[in-house]
């Protein structure tokens, strides 16, 4: 006769039997199977990370190299200026003497730059003024002349016109102000200068010249 088992004695029989379970290996494969999108995703982002860090990073050197170049480039644009003006020729009046008998003043030119002055040319106009009054002068034109630099000097004669001895008087006794102004242009390799100068004579006892620099002629 057969005997049937419960299922009782089946359920405690199957608990009592040893359960099937993956290998070591076969878990490891599993776990990595799962987890493999994961970091391959994180491995993606640190990549793009560490790869706009070092974009970033040469962007900053970049902006540095650039930054020290322009402020090189300055600095050697800067240097060159103070050459090239250390270098030019720089005329301008050195002495102004007044020779009223002869009716003529005396300018005299000084280059104390480092290299010749080509091409001069020289304006003057002298005037006077009486009691607040302008009365017309005479201009004198000088060009086409080169001076060098150093202890050489350029002699100027600016002729006062049809003075007469009453006029001479009133300088003298300061009841006329006499005025001597202009400009000297000149060429020295570099380019063009101009050097403007205005002069008032002052008559003895303390016989000179009084620099007005705003004086200058209107053009």
């Amino acid at each position: 006769m057969q005997t049937l088992t419960k299922p009782a004695e089946l359920q405690n029989k199957r608990d009592r039997e040893p359960r099937w379970r993956p290998s070591l290996r076969i878990r490891f494969a599993l776990q990595a199977k799962r987890w493999f999108p994961i970091l391959a995703q994180v491995t993606t982002v640190v990549i793009s990370l560490a790869a706009l860090y070092v974009i970033q990073k040469q962007a900053w050197i970049y902006e540095d190299q650039r930054k020290l170049m322009s402020e090189t480039k300055t600095v050697m644009a800067e240097q060159t200026e103070i050459i090239r003006i250390a270098q030019r020729s720089s005329v301008g009046v050195a002495g102004v003497t007044a020779e009223l008998k002869e009716r003529q003043v005396i300018l005299m030119l000084e280059n104390v730059g480092h290299i010749p002055a080509d091409n001069i040319k020289v304006q003057v106009w002298e005037a006077r003024r009486t009691m607040g009054k302008n009365s017309p002068g005479s201009i004198t034109y000088i060009e086409g002349q080169r001076l060098f630099p150093g202890s050489l000097k350029m002699q100027v004669v600016v002729p006062l016109g049809e003075f007469k001895t009453t006029e001479i008087s009133d300088i003298t006794a300061k009841k006329e102000k006499l005025y001597i102004m202009g400009t000297v242009a000149y060429e020295d390799g570099f380019g063009s200068q101009k050097t403007d100068f205005g002069f008032e004579y002052r008559p003895p006892p303390n016989e000179g010249w009084t620099v007005r620099s705003e004086l200058i002629i209107r053009r």
